[in-house]
């Protein structure tokens, strides 16, 4: 019976939400991660409900969070001042500043969240699951290739208008293009890494062990909606995979907020 909600922070959306300064070494330019904004209110939403212990993490989130909290504010330092990443690593102390006070946001947002623990041998064999969840996923998308579409209603028209026929349906099917490459690129080109696969498998593990909905908030399209509308669901394919096969719901930080706002209840019936 679930008596409640979880939800689990990906490394990238702590990362997002601690990366914020106005930094001084920088003339008081202001370094912001891309999805400050959408992340920051999750966490001040667990500061205020604190005793409820919603936010949670594990050792494993904590340790890669703190691992490219650094490659983060170096990439956006580069942006800013149009010097190269190699040349600030070996320059970082130049900015200790800003390091320090980005250290101590990431310390805080992780004071924020409960650590739990997991049976690593339980986490092992989900993740290999997993890993195989994703493989599967590739061979289901590819069937989902909006170019079908097109093919079947170019055909499908009248003798000698086909090319008209086929730029209407390339047109109506613009956006699942779009998203369909996006999916498509992430999957093959930068599939699930072993701590994507650790993330979710310790997701479906806490799932079993708790009762808690649970949740995973994050910015990464190997969990998340892409955030273009397009027909077919095609742009929640991967959360609504993962629903459907472990009953795990992902989303961008600012939706889960939203959804923690209302008596969520009703998304588990």
């Amino acid at each position: 019976m679930v008596s409640g909600e979880k939800v689990i922070i990906d490394a990238s959306v702590l990362i997002a939400a601690s990366l914020n300064h106005t930094s001084r070494e920088l003339g008081g330019k202001l370094i912001q991660d891309h999805f400050y904004k959408i992340s920051n209110p999750l966490f001040n939403y667990f500061k205020k409900n604190i005793d409820k212990e919603i936010g949670i993490v594990t050792l494993d989130i904590e340790n890669s969070a703190r691992a490219k909290i650094i490659s983060a504010l170096i990439r956006k330092i580069s942006q800013l001042t149009h010097v190269s990443r190699n040349q600030l690593s070996t320059h970082l102390n130049d900015y200790s500043e800003t390091l320090m006070y980005i250290t101590n946001s990431l310390l805080e947002n992780m004071n924020l969240l409960t650590r739990v623990p997991v049976d690593e041998t339980e986490i092992s064999r989900l993740a290999l699951k997993i890993h195989s969840f994703y493989e599967n996923l590739k061979i289901k998308l590819r069937k989902k290739n909006p170019k079908r579409r097109i093919d079947k209603r170019a055909e499908e028209g009248f003798p000698g208008l086909k090319g008209y026929f086929r730029q209407f349906a390339k047109e109506d099917e613009k956006e699942n293009l779009v998203v369909y490459k996006k999916l498509l690129k992430k999957l093959n080109n930068n599939p699930p890494d072993i701590n994507d696969c650790r993330i979710l498998a310790q997701a479906i593990y806490l799932s079993k062990r708790r009762e808690a909905f649970i949740f995973i908030a994050s910015t990464d399209y190997h969990f998340s909606k892409v955030k273009l509308d397009a027909d077919d669901a095609l742009n929640t394919f991967i959360p609504d995979s993962i629903m459907r096969e472990f009953d795990i719901k992902c989303d961008w930080p600012d939706n889960i907020l939203k959804i923690l706002m209302k008596d969520s209840r009703f998304l588990l019936i």
